[in-house]
């Protein structure tokens, strides 16, 4: 018996906690159309919110409503774009480039490393060297 209580009651807030998952969500994948700096979500724009209360709560999917709201204000107001045409370069170019970056970063580590020679330079003639080391010798004793 309190089992089939507890189910009863469980189920409807299992349900609420899908819409409100789907809502938040949405909220998540589009930009607040008033500044574009941040989602509706983190903007909280209050009036986009309840259009989007309400489309859930008629029924419509999440692709639905990011579709509705693309066509009124283009693929900008998208948080994250679509991965078709030029768009899929935004997918693709990031791990591209990581992946690139280790491989040229490893072929460098593995690259010996070349020291340099010292060079050999050999010393100049001095004019009367022999004859300057002998005076020195003979000031010093």
């Amino acid at each position: 018996m309190i089992l089939l209580l507890s189910v009863c009651l469980v189920l409807p807030l299992m349900a609420e906690s899908a819409e409100e998952a789907l809502i938040k969500n949405i909220k998540k994948n589009l930009m607040a159309p008033c500044c574009w700096s941040g989602t509706v979500y983190d903007h909280g724009h209050s009036q986009m919110e309840q259009e989007i209360e309400e489309f859930v709560n008629e029924g419509k999917t999440k692709s639905d409503i990011l579709k509705y709201y693309s066509t009124l204000y283009g693929e900008r107001i998208l948080a994250s774009p679509e991965g078709k045409g030029f768009n899929l370069a935004v997918w693709i170019a990031p791990p591209l480039l990581a992946v690139l970056a280790c491989v040229c970063f490893i072929v460098y580590l593995k690259k010996p490393a070349t020291i340099p020679e010292p060079v050999q330079t050999s010393s100049p003639e001095i004019p009367f060297d022999e004859e300057i080391e002998r005076e020195l010798r003979e000031l010093d004793g």
